[in-house]
């Protein structure tokens, strides 16, 4: 086996083995991926082009039939397809907002996208480490509220916890939310 080939082996496996362990890991511990702002979504579509890019060079190199060749990429393309579905986390074009306690020792992150054409989807996270945040609430709203874009939101930090309040049309909060980082 020529060099070039064992270098794209080792990128398929490679890849395929760390997407499948993060995405593994995600769901059995209700956290995602998130480091500085980048969330596990594009980490997991890289992980993808990674692996049909390595999968197409070896197909390509290795089948001599025109016809295997085009029959093969279909295939590979469309296991990627719904591989990226099922193990990435659907947040490539959420928005993130992080909040720092005054203190500096814990962070909750928001995350808000869209699905649908009016409804949108609303996450809270608290920071666990460096690379992994763990979801504390979820809730969806319609007719496209964003409280955190639209700075409807207030953050109260008291000593190991935090109260989020989220903001509708009325003065008065809609939801209310504690997040403790004690446990």
């Amino acid at each position: 086996m020529h060099r070039s080939k064992k270098i794209c082996l080792f990128l398929l496996l490679g890849s395929l083995a760390v997407n499948i362990l993060l995405a593994v890991y995600e769901r059995c511990t209700n956290t995602i991926f998130y480091f500085h702002g980048i969330d596990g979504g594009p980490v997991h579509l890289l992980l993808d082009i990674i692996t049909v890019a390595a999968a197409l060079i070896l197909l390509w190199s290795g089948e001599k039939k025109a016809w295997l060749k085009i029959m093969g990429s279909l295939a590979i393309m469309t296991a990627a397809v719904y591989m990226s579905l099922l193990l990435g986390s659907g947040s490539c074009f959420a928005a993130y907002y992080t909040y720092i306690s005054p203190d500096g020792q814990h962070r909750i992150v928001c995350r808000e996208g869209m699905f649908g054409f009016h409804n949108s989807m609303l996450y809270l996270y608290k920071a666990e480490n460096p690379f992994f945040i763990r979801g504390v609430f979820r809730d969806s709203y319609n007719d496209y509220v964003h409280p955190f874009r639209d700075g409807k939101t207030v953050v109260d930090w008291q000593d190991d916890r935090a109260t989020v309040y989220l903001f509708g049309e009325n003065s008065t909060a809609d939801d209310i939310v504690t997040v403790y980082f004690d446990e």
